[in-house]
């Protein structure tokens, strides 16, 4: 066994439905379709100080305010959209896809080591890289690893863990992912 493939730390897995809820809103936050968010927010708050600037100037020029004021409604509406709805189908795509799928719930066994994991469980195993994956988040909950090819999402939940694993699992994941390595409260 040569030295890369000693494992850091072998943990027992078992992800809920709601870390898996968490997990892909951080996922869609940072690769899917919540990834534009803010910036779609900042075009419709500049559309709208936009259209309140020229509102004086339309109105001298117009016996009416209705296009504005329906301007005005519809980013008002795109906001709330991007805001609260959108989030919200996200999290519920999430929980759909999590009891439609059996295999998200079962228990697995994860094994770190330097350039790889491996996923074993009772029906499947899987093994992935470090160097395909993207980006690790660490939250209260979980450690959250995106962008293989095979296994696109990996959720380590730290309820599964002891605390001197949480430690270890924490400083590898720094140490692998270094740049894209990000810890997050929430």
């Amino acid at each position: 066994m040569s030295y890369y493939d000693k494992p850091v730390a072998v943990i027992r897995n078992k992800v809920s439905c709601e870390e898996f809820e968490k997990a892909w809103v951080i996922w869609e936050k940072n690769s899917g379709s919540l990834r534009s968010r803010r910036i779609r927010l900042a075009v419709c708050g500049c559309l709208f100080l936009f259209i309140l600037m020229i509102l004086p100037s339309y109105r001298s020029s117009y016996s009416t305010v209705f296009l504005p004021v329906i301007g005005l409604l519809l980013l008002l509406l795109a906001v709330i959209y991007l805001l609260f709805i959108k989030l919200r189908m996200v999290s519920e795509e999430a929980e759909r896809m999590y009891l439609s799928n059996s295999l998200l719930g079962i228990e697995e066994q994860i094994t770190l080591t330097k350039e790889q994991f491996q996923i074993v469980s009772e029906y499947e195993k899987i093994q992935g890289y470090w160097s395909e994956m993207s980006l690790c988040i660490e939250t209260g909950e979980c450690f959250v690893v995106t962008g293989g090819r095979e296994h696109p999402l990996l959720i380590l939940s730290k309820s599964c863990m002891t605390q001197e694993e949480k430690e270890t699992v924490s400083i590898h994941m720094q140490n692998t992912f270094a740049s894209r390595y990000q810890k997050r409260e929430a």
